[in-house]
């Protein structure tokens, strides 16, 4: 539905042709199945990941290297470290990334741009800005509404 400008319109009139308070899901194309995996998995983001200590990084990034923990838990980490804000958890991706998991470099490379996207930001993001994690949304209807 379009007004006398050609404008898109919702059922109600509204313009931007979707209804208020509708959540929009970001259309996914064939070739984004990493991207998609990167958006979804950071409902696994625990409260507040910037609080966890920077001495504890190094362990956490351990974590990354090793053999027994399990895909679910290395891509826990990417994100913790992605979302973390600060220098040092940039530092330990691209460490990472060196001679990364061939399985996760996709999604280790795309938790190194939004962990640098952070840190360029000063750690702060407006709830209207695009989501840093890449999935199209503004920050409010994305990470933001993940926090517990």
């Amino acid at each position: 539905m379009h007004d006398e400008r050609g404008r898109r319109r919702g059922e109600s009139g509204q313009l931007g042709g979707r209804e208020p308070g509708v959540h929009q899901t970001p259309r996914w194309g064939a070739g984004h199945r990493v991207l998609r995996e990167y958006v979804e998995a950071h409902e696994q983001l625990q409260d507040r990941p910037e609080t966890v200590p920077v001495e504890v990084l190094p362990a956490i990034t351990s974590r990354l290297r090793d053999e027994s923990a399990s895909e679910e838990d290395r891509k826990a980490v990417l994100i913790l470290l992605a979302h973390h804000k600060s220098e040092r958890a940039a530092k330990e991706l691209e460490w990472y990334l060196r001679k990364p998991d061939p399985a996760l470099e996709s999604f280790a490379r795309l938790a190194l741009e939004e962990a640098q996207e952070w840190v360029a930001s000063g750690g702060r993001v407006a709830r209207n800005q695009a989501c840093l994690c890449g999935s199209g949304l503004k920050y409010k209807h994305c990470c933001e509404a993940k926090r517990p």
